[in-house]
Parts: structure tokens; C-alpha cells; sequence
């Protein structure tokens, strides 16, 4: 009797074991079988070796949908074989010996795969050579902060730099332009020091903006044919000194259809090219024209040739004198120079 007691106590014991662990809720991965679960990671592009810079996108993608799906890859082996299946081409190819020969010894792992794929690839030697052109990379004059921190990114991914060389090496190899003025101040990552420097590109952009608007060009005026001998500014002759005397008297003005016979071509705007309807010797403007002296200006006075491209149908100062760009190009470098000097 005493025994039979004790069984059934112990039988009453088990039961609400049972029964409590029965009653307690389940986690979905012990509620879910291989047989119906569904995939959630996105499959990673196969990778086929011949453009090295895809393989760590292929390796970080391979990884996340191991993570993600891990209750279909529960082994090692299951991840070394969906690893592998996701080659092809001739990496496929290269892999697949070595892969079997680590099979059969029984020691192959994931990252030993991935290792071998790297060494297949040449990744060690593309670290030395980023680490190299970091020795010696600057930024070029007419590059963007954009374009060199995205270049300087790609080379610090390769050569593992760490964050404070990283942050030296930016602030550092910047153009003078931008780095004189980060050059005192002290930043603690690269984050920093490219919101600076975009503020600094930023503000160069805006002066350079400010003074090509405030150039005020001549307001286009029908072309009037100056006088040989008088300024195409003022009006007045010139000496060969320089010094500017009063004009002569002009001759009464011819009216009418006198007027036009004089000076056919004052009907046309100012213009570098050749208007039909041009009346005379046409002259184009010069690409690289010399350095004027008194007597070629005064030349170029009389055969009412521009100052600054020596062709006809406009004046130096026009808008549409080919050298009028490179006049207001010259400014904004003189006013950049001055600036850069100033933070210097």
C-alpha cells in the first residue's frame, strides 16, 4: 500500500509538470518547422569573380541571409553549401576542389571559405596598394570635397584605416583653399571635418556667384560705328600717352538716306559673328590676340575693331566678346586669391 502511495504522488507530480509545460506559450522558432517556414532573406546575386569590388556586397549579403533565415541553415555545414551555391562561373570552378579536399578532411568552415575566396581574389594585394596611394593621395584643385571624400572612403574600406588616421589624413590633403582655415581647429571624426569643409566649398561658391552677377555688362545698343581716332568708351581721341582730349568737332550729321549710306552696318545689334547683311571687311575674333601697344590701338580704332578679341560688330566691353568670360573669370580668381590669402 505504502508503495502503491508513493506512485501515485510522484504520478501527480508529473502530471502537473506536464501540464504546466504544456500550458506555456511557445516561441515561434519552436513552433515552426523546416517543413513551413518561409524564406524572409533576400537572396544575395551570385558572384562570379570577375569584378572584385562586388565581393564583399556578395559576402555581407551571403552573412544576413544566413542570420535572417538561421532556422534553414542550422548547421555549419548547411552554411558552408548555401555559401557555395551561391558562386558561379570561374570562381565556381576554382573553389570547388578546395572545397571538396577540406570536406573530406573534416575541417572546413565558413570563414575559411571566405578566406580562401579572398586569396582567389587578390584582396591582400589590393590592401597594400590602398594603403600605398594613402601615403601619397591629395585632393586636385578642381576636385569637389564630395568627390575626394568618396574616393578617400573606397581606399580607407581596403587598407581598415582607423578613424583617427582617417581624420587626419582628410583634414590634412584637403586643397589649401579649404584645409588652411580647418587646419587650427580639432575634430574628433571624418563626419566633422566634411560638414566644415562643405561649409567652406559652399561659402566659395556663393562669393564667386556674388561677384559674376555684380559685373555689369554694357546694355546692348545698336553698333555705332565709332569714329576712327576716338575711345570706344568715352568718345574722346587718344594720344599716343594715353592722355584723352576733347574730340574734334564732328560734321554735321547726315539725315536720312545719307545717314544710312554712311554707316550701313549701325543697324545690327553687338555681335562676334558675321550678321548677313554686313557691308565691308568682316574681322573674327582673335583666339590668343597679342598685347596692345598705343599704335595698334589706335589702329584698331580706325578700323573699328574690338580692344579685346580684335573682331568687329561689338566692343570690348559687350557681352558678346569672347574675351568678356575670361575678363570676368579673371576677376572672381583675383577676389579667390585674395580671400585664401586672408585665411592663410
Amino acid at each position: 500500500m505504502e508503495k502503491l502511495f508513493e506512485l501515485t504522488v510522484k504520478h501527480v507530480e508529473l502530471h502537473g509538470k506536464y501540464q504546466a509545460i504544456a500550458s506555456k506559450p511557445k516561441s515561434v522558432a519552436e513552433a515552426t518547422t523546416t517543413t513551413n517556414y518561409r524564406a524572409q532573406g533576400e537572396k544575395p546575386t551570385k558572384l562570379t569573380g570577375t569584378n572584385t569590388a562586388a565581393y564583399r556586397m556578395w559576402r555581407n549579403a551571403v552573412k544576413t541571409k544566413i542570420e535572417i533565415d538561421a532556422l534553414l541553415y542550422p548547421t555549419k555545414r548547411s552554411c558552408i553549401i548555401y555559401a557555395f551555391n551561391q558562386l558561379t562561373g570561374a570562381i565556381f570552378d576554382a573553389i570547388e576542389t578546395w572545397v571538396k579536399e577540406r570536406k573530406e578532411a573534416g575541417i572546413l568552415t565558413l570563414n575559411e571559405l571566405f578566406d580562401e575566396m579572398e586569396h582567389y581574389l587578390g584582396l591582400p594585394s589590393l590592401v597594400e596598394d590602398a594603403k600605398r596611394e594613402l601615403l601619397t593621395i591629395t585632393m586636385a584643385s578642381s576636385e569637389l570635397v564630395d568627390e575626394y571624400y568618396h574616393k578617400l572612403i573606397k581606399l580607407w574600406k581596403y587598407a581598415e584605416t582607423p578613424e583617427a588616421d582617417r581624420t587626419k589624413k582628410f583634414k590634412s590633403t584637403l586643397k589649401p583653399a579649404i584645409a588652411n582655415p580647418l587646419l587650427p581647429m580639432t575634430y574628433t571624426n571624418t563626419r566633422e571635418v566634411l560638414a566644415a569643409a562643405r561649409s567652406i566649398e559652399n561659402q566659395k561658391k556663393e562669393r564667386a556667384t556674388y561677384f559674376l552677377i555684380n559685373i555689369k555688362p554694357n546694355k546692348t545698343r545698336p553698333w555705332s560705328g565709332n569714329k576712327a581716332g576716338t575711345s570706344s568708351f568715352t568718345g574722346a581721341s587718344t594720344t599716343g600717352s594715353g592722355a584723352t582730349e576733347s574730340a574734334p568737332k564732328e560734321k554735321e550729321k547726315p539725315t536720312g538716306k545719307d545717314k544710312s549710306k554712311e554707316r550701313p552696318n549701325a543697324k545690327f545689334p553687338p555681335t562676334s559673328t558675321k550678321p548677313t547683311g554686313w557691308v565691308g571687311t568682316w574681322h573674327k575674333p582673335e583666339q590668343h590676340p597679342t598685347k596692345l601697344d598705343d599704335a595698334r590701338r589706335t589702329e584698331l580704332q580706325k578700323q573699328r575693331q574690338c580692344w579685346g578679341c580684335r573682331g568687329l560688330g561689338h566692343r570690348e566691353n559687350d557681352v558678346c566678346c569672347p574675351r568678356y568670360a575670361k575678363r570676368a573669370n579673371a576677376i572672381r580668381a583675383a577676389e579667390a586669391s585674395n580671400s585664401d590669402s586672408e585665411n592663410a
